[in-house]
């Protein structure tokens, strides 16, 4: 696997996508773990996140060649359209894994992942109000997704979803302004480790104490990828 494939994906944030899985099917069972459904759902959410990651620098591919000529589709490094065949493939195959291995609803919850990936990374994402709103919805779901693995959402729980939409939601749209300010770049990246600390704390909160430092484990993980490659 090569170095640029792994920036294409922003494999610095994939933990990220498993703590929301974690956390939400934590949660779900009551703290009874799987490992192995918990395994392969975290594959099925890390692939409709890596997909995202490559179908966004796709199309992105214009803008960066002037704002962040560095990124491996604008520096040839990837061709778009591996970029591309590389988006579809990954988004293809999480909703397989979802299909194949999981419920009905797991599989419903990685349809409405996957489509609301290429709708934010399509359209959403240009416009201010909705850049918020179509991030945040893809990583409510992403928790969602995390939650259905047993078969069952208990409504009760949908805070934990309803409350990552909102952080995620601010964070994107403090996102939006990285470019302008060194100050907010770092307090983007900040934001991103703090997904895997809104998960552990809503753990925490529901008494799944050996969970919540599991998770907060990823944040280590983040810590060193995060040195190797770029979060954003």
């Amino acid at each position: 696997m090569s170095i640029s494939f792994l920036r294409l994906i922003r494999i610095a944030n994939f933990p990220s996508a498993v703590s929301n899985v974690w956390a939400g099917y934590v949660l779900a069972s009551a703290g009874k773990v799987d490992s192995v459904v918990f395994g392969i759902g975290a594959l099925s959410s890390g692939l409709a996140y890596s997909g995202g990651m490559a179908l966004n620098d796709y199309l992105d591919r214009e803008n960066d060649a002037t704002e962040h000529p560095e990124r491996v589709v604008p520096s040839g490094k990837i061709p778009a359209l591996a970029a591309l065949e590389t988006a579809i493939a990954l988004l293809a195959l999480a909703v397989l894994t979802a299909g194949i291995w999981f419920n009905r609803q797991s599989f419903y919850v990685m349809v409405l992942i996957t489509a609301g990936v290429m709708a934010y990374d399509a359209v959403l994402k240009r416009y201010w109000p909705t850049a918020g709103i179509g991030m945040g919805l893809c990583r409510g779901l992403n928790c969602l997704f995390g939650m259905s693995l047993i078969g069952q959402i208990n409504l009760s729980l949908l805070i934990y979803p309803a409350a990552m939409f909102a952080y995620i939601g601010a964070l994107t749209l403090l996102a939006r302004q990285e470019s302008r300010s060194a100050v907010i770049e770092k307090a983007v990246k900040f934001g991103l480790f703090g997904i895997v600390v809104l998960d552990a704390a809503f753990l925490f909160a529901y008494g799944y104490n050996w969970q919540a430092a599991a998770g907060l484990g990823l944040l280590v993980l983040m810590a060193l990828l995060s040195r190797m490659f770029k979060m954003t």
